[in-house]
Parts: structure tokens; C-alpha cells; sequence
């Protein structure tokens, strides 16, 4: 059996061939000019670049781990009775036993179907739209099935926001949480052309997980507009660690803006930073347990399985901790950061 030593070279070795393969590949797409042979090189190149990212970020078993671990202990809280809320903090598990869970809730009419609905955020295979149209049929309210739709780029969440916005649904902007692409831009851009039909606190929870240079200058815009829920731009820095989000977050301290909002919003940050500030909200009496809970989200640390127990006593809902696992509609978005992201998040 090779030692730990001897084992870590040969990754090493492994890595260096993937990597001398992709660069191979790129270099040979530069110098042919055949288009059909260019593309062929660019698919092969594409293939070399998930095979270098799979192995040297193996994510799906963290991943794997994660939502077993969570899975467990739903089961547990399950066992002791919790409320309905439940079926929210299955954002972005795609599991079997995730549906087995989901078909459960929906069969025995123990889960309200809204809160179905609004678990689906992250979840684009047939299964999902299968749940979304038994939903609509068994009378969901589209609003938390619009909810449902967050960090869906594809053209069926696209058609299906289309159709609900015709039909009057009023949070079509909360679906674009972790979309940074033109399209999802151009619907932000028309809601505030067409002020009056969309809430712009809905509009700044849709920018969740997103730290482009055009969304900060919404955010910006935002913070020094009266209209809008200085929370919702709070919550809608989920997923973010960088400098320009503590930043805010601290400004937000400081004009006295809702701690619960600015608790909720640390979701899917693991840094010492992040737990300074839960750790003073803990502490702080003024700062609902619930959403300390809430903003644990993509969290599988010992230190977050501790603090989830420790919230559980100190009065958190046991709802708001299972959403507090993969994540809700907005919280879930630390599952769409580049793989080198998720992979250091959890494993840690």
C-alpha cells in the first residue's frame, strides 16, 4: 500500500500530465485554422479542462457528504416533529433520496406545497419540472413556485418567468438570484424602467451571489435609495466574502439596518470574519436566533454543526436550521460559485 508521501506524488504526477494535455490542446486550436477541426480541438479542450478541474477540485463528493450529513439530520428533526417549512431547505439537492423526501411531503399533504415549490430553487432535471407543473396543477401559488426558479438560466425557467409575469406575479425578480448573465440583466434593467410593477427590494435579493462590477453598482444605487429595503440588499450579499461586501455590510451596521437581514446574508461564508459577526449576533438580543441559523447555509464545518445545535437551544426554529443547510431560494447560491470556491468551503 503506498504511503501518504508516495501517493500525493503520483496526484502530483497525475495532474501535471492533465495539465501538459490541456495545454497541448490549446496550443494546436491556435494553430489550426479549419473551422470544423478548430471546434472539434475547442470540445476536446473544454473536456481536458472539467477532467484538470474534477481532479484537482473534486467537489461531487463533498458535495455527496454534505447532503448525506444534512439529509441525516432532517430525518432526525423530522423524528422530533418539525414545522412544514422544511421542504425550503431542500434548495439544489437533486438526490434520490432528496425526492424521496420531496414525494413524501407532497403526498401526505403533511408540507405545505408552497414551500415545496420554494425548495426547488437551483434545480433544473425533468424531475424538478415535473414537480413544478404537479405543483401548479395541485394549485401552488406561483409566487413560491417563481421563488423555485432562482439560479435557473435555461430557456424553460426562462419561459416559465415569461408566462408568470404576464399572469401578475409580482417577485419574478427574487428567480434571478445567482444569474449574472445579459438576459437575466436585461429583465433587471426593464423592471426599473418600468418602476411600479416590481418591488426594487425584490430586485436587490435577486442579486444574490453575485460580485460583478454591475452588480455592485445596482447595490450602490440601491443603499442610497429610500425605497428600498436596506435588508433585502443585506440578504442579497449571500454567498459573498469579498472585501466590497463586508464593506457594505459594515455600512449597513452603521445606518442601523436590520441584523437579522445582515445574519441571514453571511450564507456560504466560512472565513473568520464571517464568524466574528455571528458569533457578536449571538451574543446580541436584539438578533433573532432564526436568522443566525438561516445564514449558515453551505456550511459543513464542525464549527457550523456546532453553532446549528447551539441555536437550536438557544430558541432557533428548527425550520430556519434546515434551511440553514443547503440553503433556501436565495441562501442556496454558494452552490453556484466557481468549483475551487465550493471545494474550499466545504472542505474545511
Amino acid at each position: 500500500m503506498p504511503s501518504q508521501c508516495e501517493q500525493a506524488v503520483q496526484e502530483y504526477k497525475e495532474l501535471q500530465t492533465l495539465g501538459e494535455e490541456f495545454f497541448g490542446v490549446y496550443q494546436e486550436a491556435k494553430e489550426v485554422r479549419d473551422i470544423t477541426k478548430v471546434k472539434e480541438l475547442i470540445i476536446g479542450l473544454e473536456e481536458k479542462k472539467k477532467a484538470l478541474e474534477k481532479k484537482i477540485f473534486p467537489i461531487e463528493e463533498l458535495l455527496n457528504r454534505f447532503e448525506k450529513r444534512s439529509l441525516d439530520y432532517i430525518d432526525k428533526l423530522l423524528m422530533d416533529g418539525v414545522d412544514n417549512s422544511i421542504a425550503q431547505g431542500l434548495a439544489g439537492l437533486d438526490s434520490d433520496r432528496a425526492w424521496q423526501m420531496r414525494d413524501r411531503f407532497f403526498d401526505d399533504g403533511t408540507v405545505d406545497n408552497d414551500f415545496i415549490a420554494q425548495g426547488l430553487a437551483g434545480l433544473d432535471s425533468d424531475r424538478a419540472w415535473q414537480m413544478r407543473e404537479k405543483l401548479l396543477k395541485a394549485g401552488a401559488d406561483k409566487y413560491f413556485i417563481a421563488r423555485g426558479l432562482a439560479g435557473l438560466d435555461s430557456d424553460r425557467a426562462w419561459q416559465m418567468r415569461e408566462e408568470f409575469l404576464k399572469a401578475g406575479v409580482s417577485n419574478i425578480a427574487q428567480s434571478l438570484a445567482g444569474l449574472d448573465s445579459d438576459r437575466a440583466w436585461e429583465m433587471r434593467v426593464n423592471f426599473l424602467l418600468n418602476e411600479g410593477t416590481v418591488y426594487k427590494s425584490n430586485i436587490a435579493l435577486g442579486l444574490a451571489g453575485l460580485d460583478s462590477d454591475r452588480a455592485w453598482k445596482m447595490r450602490d444605487d440601491f443603499f442610497n435609495d429610500d425605497t428600498v429595503s436596506k435588508g433585502s440588499i443585506a440578504q442579497g450579499l449571500a454567498g459573498l466574502d469579498s472585501d466590497r461586501a463586508w464593506k457594505m455590510r459594515e455600512e449597513f451596521l452603521k445606518a442601523g439596518a436590520d441584523k437579522n437581514s445582515i445574519a441571514e446574508g453571511l450564507a456560504g461564508l466560512d472565513s473568520d470574519r464571517a464568524w466574528e459577526m455571528r458569533d457578536d449576533f449571538f451574543d446580541d438580543e436584539t438578533v433573532n436566533k432564526s436568522y443566525i441559523a438561516l445564514g449558515l447555509a453551505g456550511l459543513d464545518s464542525d464549527r457550523a454543526w456546532q453553532m446549528r445545535e447551539k441555536l437550536l437551544k438557544a430558541g432557533a426554529s428548527d425550520g430556519s436550521v434546515v434551511r440553514g443547510l443547503s440553503g433556501d431560494y436565495t441562501t442556496f447560491v454558494w452552490r453556484l460559485r466557481p468549483k475551487k470556491e465550493v471545494y474550499m468551503l466545504l472542505k474545511q
